[in-house]
């Protein structure tokens, strides 16, 4: 290969007076060695940046001056044997300069050799930039790479604890009649600092508890990723907003550095609304109520109340964090709910006491529940129910965003509830009920697929023992629109549920989005879940909002074309 070969062409035009009247080009020829054709297109890009800046005054000066600065910005990238010439002619009362330089055969590293010592001269940090590829032997010479090693040992002794590091010696020795360089760096990183006493900004916690949040432990070697794991276990609850975790290098001593935390805290309470409606049940209104500071010792109180024609429920939750609370805490829960349906109605309290375990991005929560529920199905009498039954839910989510808008992504769950006949009084049950959520946006970024589909089942001896709130039901917004919320099945209970939405959203300005959906699905007692299937379709508006979907549809029942159009509003999460 003739290395030779590559040339840089430059070109611009000045009018006589010597003021610059042309932009500059600059070519190269194309496809060769990687290191060579990289070094050779940062040549290229430092002379643009360089030659905007030159002071032209006459023809002589911009010669002298843009001969020695080609020549200047091609050696960092390996060519220091380049050679410049130039052509001058007159053209339209223009003086036209052409410079052509011939790179020529660049420097390659003779020898390389970074030594390292002190206290991290063996680890393993250190030894992956000793065999770094960029400055090895045979390599063409750039020194942008010499300098970003430099770099990077400052960054990594500091990323560990050594605080003290520093270059003794470095050099790039210059062979011109060999074309050859060898580079010397001498690193001394000194010693390794432990972790001292870590210090709090004031906040309305106990520092007892602030330290539940902390990874690491005074006096273990300092390493960055520690204090980056405290801070993120921080801003994943819902106490801090911020925390900013850094070592103290002016005050280290006796091999030690002390570290210092600044937290900032989330609002101490915080109210949320949420609204639905439909034209046969009217609105749906939820409220809830959160209070992130009932003792400095992170426990929270948090309230929700739900209310429509056909179900009214109001619920209490007490959390009490655990020794781990990034990761998990415990809940009381009591609560009352009134059920009024088009098959049956009730009147219920529940207390529940659940643990939940947040690990990435499944949640776990664990509970036994405490039922009394006073309620009647299909016209038959009123019974009431005495239920202690424990139960198990599982939570994955995973989505992307793009300026904090869910993009894509899927959310799947599986609920598991049960008790035998001994804690249940009367029929013993097993329930299960899985729901999953696909969100897909097409390329063109302007059109959205969402699927939804839920399937659950009930075992059970007899389904009129199971209490009204236990039951399966579909209809309404997040399940079959069309159809009314809770309105199926119409009559007798199922022990089977299936439901399954497509939605297409095509995006009309900003976050308004033109809808289309087809919903299906069926509560049913027969083993074939598909027969005798409802469905129902519609179109709607929706706003797409980093809170949620806010979404007007109206749907019709293609089942039952005899019913009217049903149209609701809803406002809820997208995954």
């Amino acid at each position: 290969m003739n290395i030779r070969r590559h040339i840089i062409t430059l070109s611009f035009n000045c009018i006589i007076c010597g003021q610059l009247f042309a932009g500059i080009i600059v070519t190269s020829e194309k496809n060769k060695p990687l290191d060579i054709q990289t070094n050779i297109d940062k040549a290229i890009k430092t002379i643009n940046d360089k030659i905007k800046k030159l002071k032209v005054e006459n023809t002589e000066v911009i010669i002298n001056s843009t001969d020695h600065l080609l020549q200047e910005s091609v050696k960092p990238y390996g060519f220091y044997h380049a050679s410049i010439t130039h052509t001058i002619k007159a053209e339209n009362n223009n003086t036209i300069i052409s410079f052509k330089v011939n790179l020529g055969e660049p420097m390659k590293i003779k020898s390389f050799s970074l030594n390292i010592f002190g206290e991290g001269k063996d680890k393993p940090y250190f030894n992956t930039l000793i065999q770094t590829k960029n400055l090895a032997k045979g390599k063409t010479l750039n020194t942008e790479y010499y300098k970003d090693l430099k770099d990077q040992l400052y960054q990594v002794a500091s990323n560990n604890g050594y605080f003290d590091a520093k270059i003794t010696h470095s050099n790039i020795n210059i062979n011109l009649k060999n074309n050859t360089a060898d580079i010397t760096i001498v690193f001394n990183s000194n010693k390794q600092y432990k972790i001292g006493k870590t210090s709090y900004s004031k906040t309305y916690y106990d520092p007892s508890f602030v330290k539940k949040f902390i990874t690491y432990k005074a006096g273990e070697t300092y390493n960055i990723k520690k204090l980056n794991s405290s801070q993120k276990n921080f801003v994943s609850t819902p106490y801090f907003t911020q925390a900013i975790i850094v070592p103290v290098t002016k005050d280290r001593k006796n091999g030690k550095v002390p570290i210092k935390i600044t937290l900032m805290q989330k609002m101490k309470k915080r109210y949320s609304i949420g609204l639905g409606y439909d034209n046969k049940t009217n609105f749906h209104l939820l409220a809830t109520f959160e209070n992130n500071r009932m003792n400095a010792f992170g426990q929270q109180l948090s309230s929700s109340f739900q209310f429509s024609k056909s179900e009214k429920n109001l619920t209490l939750n007490y959390k009490i964090p655990s020794s781990t609370p990034e990761k998990s805490y415990y809940t009381i829960s009591g609560g009352a709910s009134r059920l009024d349906l088009q098959n049956g109605n009730s009147k219920a309290a529940k207390i529940k006491i659940s643990k939940t375990i947040n690990n990435k991005s499944i949640s776990s929560i664990y509970a036994i529940n405490f039922l009394k529920e006073r309620y009647n199905l299909s016209n038959l009498p009123k019974t009431t129910a005495n239920l202690i039954f424990p139960s198990a839910s599982w939570r994955i989510r995973k989505m992307k965003t793009v300026n904090q808008i869910n993009n894509s992504g899927y959310a799947s769950s599986l609920t598991l509830a049960g008790a035998p006949n001994e804690l249940a009084k009367k029929d013993g049950f097993m329930q299960a009920i899985a729901k999953t959520n696909l969100l897909y946006t097409l390329p063109n970024q302007k059109t959205r697929l969402l699927i939804r589909g839920t399937l659950a089942k009930t075992e059970i001896k007899n389904i009129l023992n199971l209490p009204l709130s236990m039951q399966l039901y579909a209809g309404g917004s997040g399940s079959i629109r069309g159809y009314n919320y809770h309105s199926l099945p119409a009559s007798t209970p199922g022990r089977n549920l299936y439901t399954a939405s497509i939605e297409a959203q095509q995006q009309v300005y900003n976050q308004v989005y033109l809808t289309g959906f087809f919903d299906i699905g069926n509560v049913t007692n027969n083993k074939n879940i598909f027969k005798n299937s409802k469905s129902g379709a519609g179109a709607g508006i929706a706003i797409v909002t980093s809170l949620g979907t806010f979404e007007v549809t109206a749907a019709k029942p293609l089942t039952e074309p005899h019913h009217k159009w049903v149209f609701q509003f809803s406002m809820e999460p997208t995954l």
